[in-house]
């Protein structure tokens, strides 16, 4: 979140000044200022944030093993559920083929995301 906030900052007001002067709406600003302006933020937020909730798996396994019913089950703690409590281990094998694609769309959409932020930079 804070990081989204510093980003915030970095929009340079000049945008946001010419957009009224043309008389864009405040949703149009939001989409094409803000949004545009603020696309590395999210991206990395959201890739912590991923990161970060694949992580949690020891501290959920630790204290809740999931919780009640399931309330605080990550897809790693699902993923150990399933393969040792359960001994479904085809059912195991493919969360954890979910989980190996999901991790693998977005480190490519990060990649290709700070790749044309890096271009966009030189030029």
């Amino acid at each position: 979140m804070l990081l989204l906030l510093a980003g915030l900052q970095t929009i340079p007001v000049e945008q946001y000044e010419a957009a009224s002067i043309d008389g864009a709406t405040p949703l149009q600003k939001f989409r094409h200022i803000t949004l545009p302006n603020l696309r590395y933020f999210i991206v990395v937020a959201s890739t912590l944030d991923i990161i970060n909730t694949i992580r949690m798996f020891d501290i959920i396994a630790v204290m809740t093993g999931g919780g009640p019913v399931g309330a605080t089950e990550v897809l790693p703690a699902l993923l150990y559920n399933t393969a040792f409590r359960a001994n479904q281990f085809g059912q195991a094998a493919a969360i954890g083929v979910l989980l190996l694609a999901l991790v693998l769309f977005f480190s490519v959409f990060y990649i290709r995301l700070t790749k044309t932020q890096a271009q966009d930079a030189s030029q």
